[in-house]
């Protein structure tokens, strides 16, 4: 009995220590932030495509994962670095795309996309994400 009792300690040791939380450092990026300083909900999703038309993912289908509250900052977590999304982008930068609450949940997503119903659209390298600390701030 006492030799399966190691074994199970010795697991969920293993297993609690390799799974941390991701934490951003200096050259690997998982967490970006959106500060919502407008005066309504919005919705964000981030590409390295510039095109709103090839954005396959309806942002309004994952509220807790896309949507700021006005006045609420949003962290965006990815599973990978940032800058990785980067440097696979063609133009070597990361398009974050804006979108009206009300707009997201109620008109369907491909209208959206087809009649460009964005309220903004940001452009982002590297670079000027770290100088932002990796902070959006919208408007």
């Amino acid at each position: 009995m006492k030799p399966k009792f190691i074994i199970i300690a010795v697991i969920i040791a293993m297993i609690s220590t390799s799974s941390t939380c991701k934490k951003n450092s200096s050259d690997c990026h998982f967490i970006f932030t959106i500060k919502n300083n407008s005066s309504s909900d919005i919705y964000i999703i981030w590409s390295r495509d510039s095109a709103l038309t090839s954005l396959g993912y309806n942002p309004g289908s994952s509220p807790s994962t896309y949507k700021a509250e006005r006045g609420i900052p949003l962290k965006i977590v990815h599973s990978t670095c940032f800058e990785n999304e980067i440097l696979a982008s063609s133009t070597k930068i990361l398009y974050l795309f804006i979108f009206d609450a009300k707009i997201i949940e109620t008109v369907p997503w491909d209208s959206v996309k087809k009649n460009y119903m964005l309220q903004k659209k940001y452009r982002l390298t590297e670079m000027q994400l770290d100088s932002a600390n990796w902070i959006i701030d919208y408007p």
